[in-house]
């Protein structure tokens, strides 16, 4: 009998919430999903679909009004093209649109019953509380713009103001997600568990994904960067080898078989040699000897040094190469007949 009584009651209330041909108003509508939220979506269950679009244009244009009144009032109005409103509207109902989708298959996915207009009434009167706020917010965020357009800094009231301003907002949206689960979980006939977890994990998983892609921009942008460093200092190589030459002036065979070389910088480059390469027996065996000390010699400028670790009375001499640190530089080729020998 308490049941019985219960439930009369209930019905009872129900329908003193229902206008003629049981459609509630825009404002008790307002005001059931604030302070009855765990009844609200029963009372809408049967409501036909214009109905909800109806209630979710009317906060559209409600919105948009007092976006436009704030923006006025603070002196930072922007006058956009009816074509750009309409666009503006259209993209954020077909962005609307994509995420009821991407929640119905979330909950399709957890065993939901229910349909997409069910999916989509839940998230359409889920921001009833973002709603109220906005308006009800409307002038703390005037008086906020026009106090920091008017500061060139930030009091500790303003701020203050802001951190309440911020508190309320995400009160407001956890208030909106207890709504949408609420719905999803009534129209699904799932438990408000799932149905939580059909609402997070889009958005656990578009978090991830947007990790992915900046972390695969910034690996990619690093290559491409780094390609292009190395493009551009090969190219720099190139151009600063092109512009290197150098010629060997004389070379002289020491006693002790080491090397008197003596070389000229005759391009425009400065050339910094630290090796030196001797071919013998008719180029087909080659002797790489590393300079004692780098050399450096600018443009029009000569230089002598001694290449050791080489007995040149042992061998024919074919050729004979000076080494940049960047780039390799062929000096003239020295036959033996070009070669003195000091006599010991």
């Amino acid at each position: 009998m308490v049941d019985e009584d219960i439930s009369d009651e209930k019905k009872a209330w129900k329908e003193a919430y229902f206008s003629d041909n049981k459609k509630m108003g825009f404002l008790k509508k307002i005001k059931t999903a604030i302070f009855h939220p765990n009844d609200f979506f029963e009372l809408v269950r049967e409501e036909k679909i214009h109905e909800t679009i109806k209630f979710y244009g009317i906060l559209c244009v409600i919105g948009l009004i007092l976006s436009l009144i704030s923006e006025k009032v603070s002196g930072i109005a922007v006058s956009l093209p009816i074509s750009k409103m309409v666009f503006s509207f259209i993209s954020g109902l077909v962005f609307s649109l994509v995420t009821v989708a991407i929640i119905h298959l979330f909950v399709k996915l957890l065993k939901g019953k229910g349909n997409f207009y069910d999916t989509l009434k839940a998230n359409i009167y889920s921001v009833i509380p973002l709603f109220v706020l906005n308006v009800l917010l409307s002038p703390l965020i005037i008086f906020l713009n026009l106090r920091i357009l008017k500061s060139t800094s930030f009091s500790f009231f303003i701020i203050i103001i802001i951190i309440f301003f911020l508190g309320i907002v995400l009160a407001g949206l956890s208030y909106s997600v207890y709504l949408l689960v609420g719905g999803l979980s009534k129209y699904h006939k799932i438990s408000k568990k799932r149905a939580l977890l059909a609402v997070c994990l889009p958005i656990i998983l578009i978090m991830i994904l947007v990790v992915v892609l900046l972390v695969g921009s910034a690996v990619w942008f690093n290559r491409v960067t780094s390609g292009l460093s190395n493009m551009s200092l090969e190219r720099s190589e190139q151009l600063y080898c092109a512009m290197a030459a150098i010629s060997i002036r004389n070379a002289t065979c020491n006693c002790d078989g080491s090397i008197n070389i003596s070389v000229s910088n005759i391009g425009t480059a400065n050339i910094t040699m630290d090796k030196v390469q001797i071919s013998y027996n008719n180029g087909m065996n080659v002797s790489l000897i590393d300079l004692p000390s780098t050399e450096f010699l600018e443009p029009g400028k000569s230089s002598s040094f001694i290449a050791r670790n080489f007995n040149c009375r042992a061998y024919k001499i074919s050729a004979i190469t000076v080494f940049d640190k960047n780039c390799k530089l062929v000096g003239d080729f020295i036959t033996e007949e070009y070669i003195d020998y000091e006599k010991c």
